[in-house]
């Protein structure tokens, strides 16, 4: 009995560990994969392959930069065995600064996103594929999604 109990416990403890150890994982890469720095704290979720990025710091491609703000990262672990990653990330009244083109575009470079959504896919190095994007403020809706 206690041998099983053991067992159960085991596999429990390894479940249990296993997300938030390849989330790290994970996150580590996503700055590899983006060619960015990105800063935050990891704060990984048990039994689920969701992590969240606390005070997230970043700038992408001279595309936009993120000043502070709360992330969840939900990611497909079965895409890291093809050596890509399919990544979902979302968060709520999330500071940034748009550059160039895009401050141009959007006519006012400091926003708060209201909302954001981004599914996206990873090659080894740069970005593969946007399956969606949602941006909201009072300034800028942006939308797209793949069909």
């Amino acid at each position: 009995m206690a041998r099983k109990l053991g067992a159960v416990l085991a596999v429990i403890a390894f479940g249990g560990l296993l997300f938030p150890v390849v989330g790290y994982g994970v996150y580590r890469q996503l700055g590899t994969r983006l060619d960015a720095r990105v800063e935050g704290q990891y704060a990984p979720v048990f039994f689920r392959p969701v992590f969240y990025i606390k005070n997230l710091r970043l700038e992408w491609d001279n595309k936009v930069k993120v000043h502070s703000g709360d992330v969840k990262v939900e990611y497909d672990p079965a895409s890291l065995l093809s050596g890509a990653l399919n990544v979902r990330l979302s968060g709520h009244k999330v500071p940034v600064t748009l550059l160039q083109d895009w401050a141009y575009a959007a006519q006012k470079p400091d926003l708060v996103l209201d909302d954001f959504f981004a599914d996206v896919t990873f090659a080894s190095r740069g970005l593969k594929d946007i399956n969606a994007l949602r941006a909201v403020s009072p300034e800028i809706q942006f939308q797209l999604e793949k069909k």
